[in-house]
């Protein structure tokens, strides 16, 4: 007879847990299975799951009320878990019966919440949104069965006292644009170290009238893994918040000042001049930064714009960056500029610009996938520059870097022999690939050792790489194994009756 399988969707999960932490959760419980969605590419966890229970209805739902809204030992996010509807066009069409709610207590949890709102139906599913330490952000989301259930909530709960504070509730609504943030508070860095607070005040000051400077000196804390021009730029230069007394001062200082030089007076000239070329093509607050996206991008900005094709084409790749990195570009030269944005709490700084770069190492990894390469087995003489002329023949290099590592016997710790590997990024697939099949098992000096060339993969898609070999090459061996005991060309052979 075949087991019926019961399924719960697991949601909220922190990016670094493991299936085998959810194995330890749900130990003493009959589970077949566990599967975490990752990304294919990176292997980075989307925050979801999926456990399945064998045979027993009742041992999901004791998961499900034991567990839920709870957090797993060792990670700050809470849990929530719901039954799986492998029909997911179900949930799809029941945004009439979604609400969103905002203005939460910060101390409210979410059992709190879901017990406040149980009250007025059924609910299929509840977010109590979370930032990255586990703490309630102030807003969330109830889905009820029905949808007159929806608004027999928002009706009790709008404008109603709830943990001393009145709440806002309304229908959700997909897609709704967002109102463009405001904020008078910016946070600036990469101010010179002799620069004084009044030179400081004096930049900002054109753009409206400030409510208070605060300039902070270089940290002195230094990270000491840190390489040595980092630690040189950060004691050289001094930090600082700056607040005005009207958002759209703060907005019009960001628009600018991050683009225009210091000292360089010929460069902030000739960006004034581009700026006012493409201000028809662009929107306000773009027009700056697409000004020093042409510099850096194109070998004549000036002929560039003269063009309508070509400025079209480039303001076509300027767009799709923005879309792609969230509205950031970072400017290549950053020299003798200051640097500005919203002030945000540190966390909520480095959680954004940690998405930023995450999608810039996603978007240049894709970019040259198959141009990027793996090399060992490289001579211990070798360097960047030696590694570079062995590669050159084959096309134009983007980068290339020679890595020695010391070898080291893991009892006495006395240094054996040196490991020399590299890596070498074409601009162009075709290049690597002439690259690989020629040099690939070529002996290079006198070790007579024979190269290895190969496209680079991450760690994680190495692991996996050789985790499947492994894992075909025992399905051969045991159907190898198997056909031989079943009468294969070997037990043919052994079985056929010998002739006298």
């Amino acid at each position: 007879m075949q087991s019926k399988q019961y399924i719960l969707f697991l949601s909220g999960l922190d990016k670094n847990v493991k299936e085998a932490d959810l194995h330890r959760l749900f130990s003493e419980y009959p589970v077949s299975y566990i599967k975490i969605a990752k990304d294919h590419t990176t292997r980075e966890s989307f925050g979801y799951a999926f456990v399945c229970i064998k045979n027993s209805a009742n041992k999901a739902e004791e998961i499900l009320k034991k567990f839920n809204y709870e957090k797993i030992p060792g990670y700050k996010k809470t849990l929530r878990i719901c039954w799986y509807d492998i029909d997911r066009s179900g949930i799809k069409n029941k945004e009439k019966f979604n609400i969103f709610v905002k203005k939460i207590p910060k101390e409210v949890s979410h059992k709190e919440f879901h017990e406040y709102f149980s009250k007025f139906g059924n609910i299929v599913s509840l977010k109590l949104a979370e930032d990255e330490e586990g703490e309630n952000i102030g807003y969330g989301f109830v889905m009820f069965e029905t949808e007159e259930e929806a608004d027999k909530a928002i009706k009790e709960t709008h404008d109603k006292e709830f943990y001393g504070k009145k709440l806002w509730a309304g229908k959700f609504i997909k897609n709704k644009p967002k109102k463009a943030i405001e904020f008078n508070n910016i946070f600036v860095k990469n101010i010179p170290v002799e620069y004084s607070d009044d030179k400081v005040k004096a930049i900002f000051s054109k753009y409206g009238e400030l409510g208070s400077c605060l300039i902070k000196q270089p940290k002195t804390d230094i990270d000491d893994k840190l390489p040595e021009e980092k630690k040189k730029m950060i004691l050289s230069h001094k930090f600082g918040f700056i607040c005005f007394k009207k958002a759209d001062a703060a907005m019009k200082a960001i628009r600018e000042v991050p683009f225009f030089k210091l000292k360089d007076t010929a460069y902030n000239d000739r960006l004034k001049s581009l700026a006012d070329k493409v201000k028809h093509l662009v929107q306000e607050e773009q027009v700056n930064r697409f000004a020093v996206f042409l510099i850096e991008n194109a070998s004549d900005p000036e002929r560039v714009v003269a063009n309508d094709t070509e400025i079209r084409e480039l303001l076509s790749n300027f767009n799709d960056l923005l879309k792609e990195f969230d509205g950031v570009y970072f400017i290549r030269d950053k020299d003798d500029r200051l640097e500005c944005c919203q002030a945000l709490k540190r966390s909520e700084r480095e959680k954004k610009m940690k998405t930023v770069y995450e999608k810039i190492k996603r978007h240049i990894k894709e970019k040259y996938k198959l141009c990027n390469l793996y090399v060992k087995n490289l001579p211990d003489n070798f360097d960047d520059e030696i590694l570079r002329k062995l590669f050159e023949p084959f096309g134009p290099i983007k980068s290339c870097k020679a890595i020695k590592k010391e070898l080291v016997t893991s009892y006495l710790g006395i240094k054996r022999s040196v490991k020399v590997f590299g890596y070498v990024c074409f601009n162009e697939k075709q290049h690597a690939h002439e690259a690989k099949k020629n040099l690939e098992g070529k002996v290079v000096g006198n070790t007579g050792a024979k190269l290895y060339v190969d496209y680079h993969q991450s760690k994680a898609e190495r692991n996996e790489f050789l985790k499947l070999n492994m894992i075909n090459k025992s399905a051969k061996t045991f159907n190898k194994g198997k056909m031989d005991m079943m009468g294969g060309p070997l037990g043919i052979a052994r079985n056929m009756p010998q002739s006298k």
